[in-house]
């Protein structure tokens, strides 16, 4: 697991700074955003790494219920872990 800034947050997917990890466009995630939706681990995929260490992610395969808990969220930042 790798902590990183979770810097916003939508449906369709969210962005990261200081990733403690090196990761690839393409690369499939999973994101533990426990201050946000405890205990959900949502399924994920890298679209874009920035210079600096900025991530791009879209969400892949959400179930229902966790497309409508990101639904419900305000804005904010938190922590979150990745896990591949």
């Amino acid at each position: 697991m790798d902590d990183a800034q979770l810097r916003d947050i939508s449906v369709g997917g969210f962005s990261l700074s200081a990733c403690s990890r090196s990761l690839q466009p393409g690369e499939k995630l999973a994101l533990l955003a426990d201050t946000l939706l405890p205990g959900m681990e949502l399924s994920c995929e890298v679209l874009r790494v920035m210079p600096g260490g900025n991530v791009s992610c879209r969400f892949v395969a959400l179930r229902p219920e966790q497309a409508e808990a990101l639904a419900t969220l305000v804005g904010g930042q938190a922590m979150a872990r990745l896990t591949a």
